[in-house]
């Protein structure tokens, strides 16, 4: 599981950093729409409802970018040791994902305990162990308690823990990456196919407002999405060993801008689209795809997300996709307690949405400044120090600038 020790990181990949803030605002949108701009025009609220597909998009960045960062292309080898791996990750995961909970916890206690029906309070009390634990994907009922985005994070720490594994096992000279890319691509349907197969009375078109218990498990289990990572993972791999072909990347490009186009029109025209098998990522290609050109670089799109804005808000994206729920029960807890007490009174109907999206964004950038990125140093710069002092040597083998990536 050990590979060379490089001591420079790889460059930076910027429209990818653009990218995150993108697919973070989808998952924004989606959760605020419903609430604050519920007389959206209809084609605009069909493409924010599936915003949902933003966190489909992170998993499989997830996978290319900690591809492109800790596995050496020609060998297969990891960059350092799965130990030094696992503590860069709990530095870059947590510190955020444990303030979110504590802004979403009067929230969560004012909803899901005080207000909740007896029945409820059960799973919110499992659902208050497993989620600081970053374990709530694992049983449906706890996945969306606490801070809903976080389920995501629980099914990113399984990819973690897999990753020095399975990653260099791919990586391995000699492995046919299209042939892997198709079978992690064909594991993303399998789960929803066997719910329909074994669930006689499930729905043909479920969505987020239903709530059963398998369909609950068919989104949110770890294993339900593994095949998105590793079409992530195969993806980078392809990335790094890509040999440069502006035709074939031209080519590539406009493929995927013309099928990305088509898509959208599609979500935005029609009702009643395979939601299950979407959430579990049935667009996985087209991500990986688009992922892969603008990592290449060129166009309009890949020099739009690389700019110094974009790359600004992709950089606090991660703050904003955790804190943005928080912030929109606070909202709309103030905009209810309003109407009760000032019946008569009214403001224009985007006024609420509007003035949340420029808290939610505002928000994240002060934490990634103030909170995330010194969190992460910290951890990180003990976890160094630790592991010298027991291998009795000041350098460590691993000095991976974690801001020359957006890993």
């Amino acid at each position: 599981m050990t590979g060379s020790a490089p001591t420079i990181p790889r460059p930076a990949l910027k429209p990818l950093t653009g990218l995150r803030f993108v697919a973070a605002m989808a998952v924004v949108l989606y959760h605020a729409g419903d609430v604050l701009a519920p007389h959206a025009p209809g084609p605009l609220a069909r493409l924010v409802s599936a915003g949902y597909l933003g966190v489909s998009l992170f998993f499989v960045l997830s996978g290319f970018i900690l591809t492109y960062t800790y596995i050496e292309p020609a060998s297969g080898a990891l960059r350092g040791t799965a130990r030094e791996f696992w503590w860069a990750r709990i530095a870059r995961v947590y510190p955020m994902y444990a303030a979110a909970l504590v802004l979403a916890l009067p929230i969560f206690l004012l909803y899901r305990i005080v207000l909740a029906p007896p029945a409820a309070r059960a799973d919110a009390t499992l659902a208050a162990g497993l989620t600081p634990m970053l374990l709530q994907a694992w049983w449906p009922r706890a996945a969306c308690q606490w801070n809903c985005p976080g389920w995501s994070l629980s099914v990113e720490m399984f990819f973690y823990a897999l990753f020095p594994f399975l990653a260099i096992r791919i990586a391995q000279p000699g492995r046919n990456l299209r042939v892997i890319g198709a079978l992690s691509w064909s594991a993303c349907i399998v789960v929803p196919v066997i719910y329909l197969m074994l669930t006689p009375s499930a729905l043909p078109h479920p969505t987020r407002f239903d709530q059963t218990f398998w369909l609950q498990a068919a989104k949110f289990n770890p294993v339900a999405h593994l095949g998105e990572f590793l079409v992530g993972v195969t993806a980078g791999l392809a990335f790094l060993r890509r040999t440069p072909n502006l035709r074939a990347e031209r080519g590539l490009r406009w493929t995927t801008v013309g099928i990305a186009a088509m898509g959208s029109i599609v979500l935005a025209t029609r009702d009643n689209l395979p939601y299950l098998f979407l959430h579990d990522g049935l667009l996985a290609p087209l991500w990986a795809a688009s992922i892969f050109t603008l990592a290449v670089g060129g166009g309009a799109a890949a020099r739009a997300l690389a700019s110094r804005p974009l790359v600004r808000l992709g950089e606090s994206s991660y703050a904003l996709y955790l804190v943005h729920l928080p912030i929109l029960g606070f909202v709309v807890l103030a905009r209810d307690l309003t109407r009760i007490r000032h019946p008569g009174s009214s403001s224009p109907a985007w006024f609420p949405f509007v003035a949340y999206l420029i808290l939610s964004i505002i928000t994240s950038l002060v934490l990634f400044k103030r909170l995330e990125e010194p969190a992460r140093r910290r951890i990180r710069k003990w976890a160094i120090g630790r592991r010298a002092g027991e291998e009795g040597s000041a350098a460590p083998r691993l000095r991976l600038a974690a801001a020359a990536t957006i890993e």
